[in-house]
């Protein structure tokens, strides 16, 4: 178990084009094998079928997109009695902030993978853009588990009171 320090938040490099922290953060976490300038050419593209479809770039559509995923209320496992509970437990924005941005990643990363297979499909750059205009919408894979994320907090809020027997 580690020790309880901070861990300092580390600075994204900057990019010439954007200057958005959430465009730096979606880099890094589309980012495969280390190969960032790979994660920024998608980018490039995904800012340019935005700007074709919507007629502004993936700073804004990104922003509000992540907006519309963020969760206030997160479930969590503790162990009572011999029995394993989901307990719904308050999160900061920075973290419900990350966790959008993974479920934006991972759904049109199941996208690309579920086409790809027999060699016909849509490449990265397209189903990221498609679920960026989706989660803007309310719609899409990512804000259907960012849906089912907050029900599952709802039907859990029976236990919320014991959090309190636990420190996380």
């Amino acid at each position: 178990m580690r020790k309880k320090r901070i861990i300092k938040k580390r600075q994204q490099p900057d990019n010439p084009r954007f200057s958005s922290p959430l465009v730096k953060s979606l880099a890094t976490k589309i980012m495969l094998n280390g190969e960032k300038n790979k994660a920024w050419k998608i980018i490039y593209q995904v800012d340019e079928s935005l700007k074709k479809d919507l007629g502004f770039g993936i700073d804004k559509a990104l922003e509000e997109a992540v907006a519309n995923l963020m969760i206030d209320l997160e479930t969590k496992k503790v162990r009572l009695g011999g029995t394993n509970q989901l307990v719904p437990k308050k999160i900061e924005p920075e973290r419900s902030r990350n966790l959008a941005m993974g479920w934006l990643k991972e759904a049109s990363r199941k996208k690309t993978k579920k086409k790809r297979r027999k060699g016909i499909g849509q490449p990265m750059f397209y189903c990221l853009a498609q679920e960026i205009k989706g989660a803007r919408q309310k719609s899409g894979e990512a804000f259907a588990r960012k849906e089912a994320e907050q029900q599952k907090a709802k039907d859990s809020i029976a236990f919320a009171s014991l959090a309190t027997y636990h420190s996380y």
